[in-house]
């Protein structure tokens, strides 16, 4: 008997006898795929194989087309560097940022207000020069803002259960506390003390909104704080305190801070300096707080002002607080730094009310009786001054001032002083017309 042959479809598949029922032959039958069409013309491989490609020729032309335009990209900038060089150390631009409620950025890296140690050159004759007019103040003695809470407690024991408010710090409040608040923010000054980064304790975050906030700040002990939490203390307190609170902040509790910093590593350091620069965001402050006290001390380096100046050269300060702020530095008793910092100020090229112009006027009038020798920043502050204004000054004062630079002269800076006053024309009325109401407001006063 001979085998039984097996019938196979046109794709090779096994036909199974009509005895299985039709699911069955579906699930083992192997169904017939489309065959793809897997022929290429050897033409389009030919054009494929050249798109990849590109001629040595038009290579080398593309490369030097490339570097010829990136060298006259770096003509361009650096010809427009040029052009907006000052005499000041080269901060980068800075960015506005914007403050949460707890004082915090989202995204603030700082790079843009960071600067390097190098930039910041001193010239050491200069420095010696500018020591001559330093103005100790020997009877003030210095007092952090434990000391002064310190103080007025002992002064107060009788009443110490009342609201007690001091004379130098009118809105300073102290009260009884509790002994388990003092174990608390002595704990939380230990975290400030080791704090590195993330998040800054809740209980610090409430000190701005309680009303002895200076007393229980106290507690915590700012003067050992790390570095980086002091920046994140100024972004707190600069966000949530009123301009009278934060200046008090930036008075006891910055600007010390700074300066210690400056004296022992001759720089701030990148969180110290963005503490700074966060400072600016409430102006009043920044200026009552920091600005006024460091010339009013009398003993401010060179290398202070042009650290803290660098803030001035980059941030947008609103006239009013300028022009405040010029007319006090002004009225002060001269030291070098006050130079400093009106130079600062004039390079903004802000349109100055009469006030302030003839209080700079006299400002630098009053020096031609000091017998002292004066740094060379006194002679580029006035070269500044009359550049700028030199069409804002009466016929008088330009008279002055030329007797001035015969008595104070400098052999580069002079003759050129002296050529701007010949050339220009003097305010021979004295119009107001033209100055802001804001000049006469009280709250420019410092």
């Amino acid at each position: 008997m001979g085998k039984k042959s097996k019938l196979k479809g046109a794709v090779g598949d096994v036909v199974v006898g009509r005895e299985l029922p039709l699911d069955e032959q579906i699930k083992t039958s192997v169904q017939a795929k489309q065959k793809s069409n897997l022929r290429v013309k050897s033409r389009d491989i030919k054009r494929i194989k050249d798109e990849e490609y590109v001629n040595g020729k038009l290579s080398s032309k593309v490369l030097k087309q490339a570097k010829q335009q990136l060298l006259e990209e770096d003509d361009i900038e650096i010809k427009d560097n040029n052009k907006n060089t000052v005499p000041a150390p080269n901060f980068s631009k800075p960015q506005k940022q914007k403050l949460d409620s707890d004082g915090e950025d989202s995204n603030d890296d700082g790079s843009d207000y960071e600067y390097e140690e190098n930039i910041v050159d001193i010239d050491q004759e200069e420095e010696e020069a500018m020591r001559k007019f330093y103005i100790p103040n020997d009877n003030e003695e210095k007092r952090t803002l434990y000391d002064i809470i310190m103080q007025k407690i002992e002064m107060n024991k009788e009443s110490i259960q009342k609201e007690v408010r001091f004379q130098d710090f009118d809105d300073v409040t102290v009260k009884e506390l509790d002994g388990k608040v003092i174990e608390m923010f002595t704990k939380v000054g230990e975290v400030m003390a080791n704090y590195r980064s993330g998040k800054i304790p809740k209980a610090f975050k409430i000190i701005p909104s309680m009303v002895n906030w200076e007393q229980v700040l106290a507690l915590t002990n700012p003067e050992n704080w790390s570095d980086i939490a002091y920046l994140a203390a100024t972004r707190l307190f600069t966000a949530n305190l009123n301009d009278k609170m934060c200046q008090r902040y930036n008075y006891l509790i910055l600007l010390p801070k700074l300066r210690e910093s400056i004296m022992k590593e001759k720089k701030l350091n990148f969180h110290l300096y963005q503490a700074l620069r966060k400072s600016v965001f409430k102006t009043a402050a920044f200026f009552k707080g920091i600005i006024i006290p460091l010339c009013e001390s009398g003993t401010c380096s060179l290398r202070e002002a042009t650290i803290f100046g660098s803030i001035l050269h980059k941030a947008h300060i609103p006239v009013m607080h300028a022009s405040a702020a010029m007319l006090k530095i002004a009225e002060m008793n001269y030291s070098g730094a006050n130079s400093y910092f009106i130079k600062t100020f004039i390079e903004k090229k802000i349109t100055l009310p009469f006030r302030v112009i003839d209080g700079l006027v006299f400002h630098f009038l009053r020096m031609e009786s000091d017998p002292r020798e004066l740094p060379v920043l006194w002679h580029q502050s006035l070269l500044t001054f009359i550049k700028h204004y030199r069409t804002d000054i009466s016929s008088e004062q330009r008279e002055a001032i030329r007797n001035l630079i015969k008595v104070k002269s400098h052999p580069k800076i002079t003759p050129e002083i002296r050529n701007l006053l010949t050339t220009a024309e003097s305010r021979n009325t004295e119009s107001e017309g033209n100055v802001p109401d804001y000049v006469y407001d009280e709250s420019m006063e410092f």
